[in-house]
């Protein structure tokens, strides 16, 4: 799959921030066959390796980053099957979700700090949602026997519950209403995160970058 990287510079009583746009330049809609590999493992995928190649090209010191679900001018769009049904929506979503969590590290090592989806159907955006609550109740659980881990192991299960909290947001507006609505009303908010998010890097163990599906 296809993407394309822009920038698109928006004005804050702080100043003007920048955001780096990701913009599918191809159709793809994911559906059965994904989930049914995806029940199976979660190896990665190519669309994420290709997002984080474009981001590491891209000279940032701190990144806002928005991946958008649709082209403006119809060349390229990232949705589910038509034909999931909603329990598949939501099956589909958890396993995403739990599928790009390396790569939700990968973009933090490369300096992103807040990653927002806009464009976004409805069943799309509440199964992301619902689906990283549902990792995340997994990793609490997790935490319990924390005690008994690795140090490599409980310094990730504390990485992926912080990441998971704070870096992504799910919205179906389009870009400028979400720049409107989010970008510019809480940006001061997303950059408090940036000591943390510095700080989770030292933290982090390595990991493979995601591998193409």
């Amino acid at each position: 799959m296809g993407v394309r990287l822009s920038e698109h510079r928006f004005a804050t009583e702080s100043g003007e921030r920048t955001a780096l746009v990701i913009t599918p330049t191809v159709h793809t809609r994911v559906g059965r066959e994904r989930l049914q590999q995806l029940r199976e493992s979660h190896p990665g995928g190519a669309l994420d390796r290709e997002i984080i190649e474009a981001l590491r090209a891209h000279d940032h010191e701190n990144a806002l980053v928005v991946f958008r679900a649709k082209d403006p001018e119809g060349a390229g769009s990232w949705g589910f099957a038509d034909d999931l049904t909603d329990e598949e929506a939501l099956e589909l979503g958890y396993h995403l979700v739990l599928d790009q969590l390396p790569t939700y590290r990968s973009l933090v090592r490369a300096g992103v700090f807040t990653l927002i989806h806009v464009e976004w159907g409805e069943r799309e955006k509440e199964s992301y949602r619902k689906g990283t609550e549902r990792v995340l109740e997994e990793l609490e659980d997790e935490a319990v026997p924390e005690v008994e881990s690795d140090p490599e192991t409980i310094d990730r299960l504390r990485a992926d519950r912080y990441i998971l909290r704070n870096l992504t947001h799910f919205h179906d507006q389009p870009l400028d209403a979400v720049v409107r609505s989010v970008l510019v009303a809480h940006h001061a908010s997303f950059e408090e995160q940036i000591p943390h998010f510095r700080a989770l890097i030292d933290e982090m163990p390595p990991s493979d970058p995601p591998a193409a599906a």
